[in-house]
C-alpha cells in the first residue's frame, strides 16, 4: 500500500484483514516488524 526508503532500508505498510487484524503492518526489507490500527501521529500519510 505505501512503500518508502528510509536509511537504506525499504519500508512497506500494507492494509490487515480488518477487523481480524489490526489496520495496518509494517515491514522492513520484507519482515514484519510491527501491526497496528492507529497512524503514528509523527507519519505522514501520503494523499
Amino acid at each position: 500500500m505505501y512503500v518508502a526508503t528510509v536509511d537504506g532500508e525499504r519500508w512497506t505498510i500494507r492494509l490487515g484483514e480488518f477487523p481480524d487484524e489490526p489496520l495496518y503492518a509494517l515491514a522492513i526489507d520484507g519482515v514484519e516488524v510491527v501491526r497496528f490500527d492507529d497512524w503514528p501521529p509523527l507519519w505522514t500519510r501520503p494523499a
